[in-house]
């Protein structure tokens, strides 16, 4: 109801919500505004009471609020949640976005995270650890081992050596169902794509990853 008038909300109290269709678009904007003051003077002419109590064609196009009103906004919804909060967005609406950025430079490409450290702390912090072996042969603890063990614990790609073993990473489209592979993990980041995304994606950890479900598959087993 906020930014109505009085009229607009006593109708709307008495017969409900009214659905909105966009029954015509205009290139313009000021096109728009035009055909509105048409269509305002045309149904008034027939007798229509309308909730309009313009002529219409104002709009708000570069309209810049004051520092009062920014302010007045911003207390009014101080301690209220997001109005999007808990909304997932959709498969198609994820795939568009991705789309959408595709070529773009990163907002925070070349942002340093953390705190920047002088050459002379780095090269300081390099002699204290040099050498450092205060681990090396010491025994896991029983608890340490527990942990490991219930990490890995059904974990059938830990089984026999897997120093060489190369995946096929498959992915397949949720719009267009499209299949792609990509051979070994380099080429799967050359690709664009997050080695750990997709890793939660198997794990049914995440829906999907660039628009795409994930599986793998053994180079050796293609």
């Amino acid at each position: 109801m906020q930014g109505r008038n009085n009229y607009w909300c006593k109708v709307v109290a008495k017969y409900g919500k009214p659905t909105v269709k966009i029954l015509a678009e205009w290139l313009t904007e000021k096109e728009a505004f035009a055909k509105e003051i048409e269509l305002i003077k045309y149904y008034r002419e027939q007798g229509f009471k309308l909730c309009n109590v313009t002529d219409g064609g104002e709009g708000t196009s570069g309209y810049k609020a004051t520092a009062e009103q920014i302010e007045r906004n911003r207390l009014t919804h101080i301690g209220q949640p997001a109005w999007n909060k808990g909304a997932k967005s959709t498969e198609k609406h994820i795939e568009n976005n991705r789309l959408g950025h595709i070529g773009q430079v990163a907002w925070n490409k070349g942002l340093k995270v953390g705190p920047i450290h002088s050459e002379e702390f780095k090269a300081k912090i390099s002699a204290i650890h040099k050498g450092n072996k205060w681990r090396q042969g010491l025994p896991s603890s029983e608890k340490q081992k527990a942990t490991a063990s219930a990490l890995f614990k059904g974990n059938i790609y830990a089984t026999g050596n897997t120093a060489r073993r190369t995946w096929v990473w498959v992915g397949t489209n949720t719009i267009t169902g499209e299949v792609v592979k990509y051979v070994g993990k380099k080429e799967m980041l050359e690709a664009g794509l997050q080695h750990s995304n997709i890793i939660k994606c198997i794990n049914g950890k995440r829906k999907s990853h660039k628009g795409y479900t994930w599986t793998r598959e053994l180079w050796s087993n293609i």
